[in-house]
This record gives structure tokens, sequence and C-alpha cells, in this order.
């Protein structure tokens, strides 16, 4: 078995599918490769998650991505941004000065 902390994240795995620019000291970005676009498969592969919330998030356009014409894709930096979006922050629970009553729901205590 596989440790889950080894397994790449969705953002490692979609910084391994953006492509190496090639990119030379003097800055001459002529010999340039552009970067490769993933089409909604790929990237629900690339984030792990079903094909069809990927679809639905990009028909309400809750997720970036890019349309050329009527076919939709993402970039890498289109991915990090999902990933990014989806972050949950930590709630720190409060404690509440409200307490359960002990007895079960309908048994309250004789008074």
């Amino acid at each position: 078995m596989s440790d889950a902390s080894s397994a790449p994240s969705a953002v490692t795995r979609a910084r391994e599918v953006r492509v190496v620019d090639g990119e030379r000291p003097d800055n001459d970005h002529e010999d340039r490769v552009p970067e490769r676009l993933l089409t909604i498969p790929e990237a629900a592969r690339v984030l792990a998650v079903p094909e069809s919330w990927l679809r639905e998030r990009v028909r309400l356009r809750r997720v970036p991505h890019r349309r050329l014409g009527k076919h939709v894709r993402f970039s890498s930096t289109d991915l990090e941004q999902i990933v990014e979006r989806a972050a949950q922050q930590v709630a720190i629970r409060r404690r509440s000065s409200y307490r359960w009553p002990h007895a079960p729901y309908g048994q309250q205590g004789e008074r």
C-alpha cells in the first residue's frame, strides 16, 4: 500500500503538466514552447474529481477555464487556481455557554 502523504497533490500534478519553456538567459522568447491546454477529462483526472463535477462548475462559471469556440480548456494556472480556491479555512470551535440537556429528548428531569 502506498502512503497518502507520498501521493502528489493536485497542484503538483498540475505543475507536472506544465511544459518547460526552455527560456534562455538572454530572454529570447522566440523558441518558447506554448503551454499545453487540458480538456475537461484530462483536467478532471489531474484534479482527481469526477468529470461531471468539473463540467457543472464550468457551466456555472465557478472555476477558471478557457473557451476556444465551443471547446473548454484548462491551463496549469487554471488548475492551480481551482485548487487554491477550494482550500478550506480551519474553523476554530468556540466554547458555548449553552449545554445540551443530559436527559434524552422528552424525558426532562422532574422539577
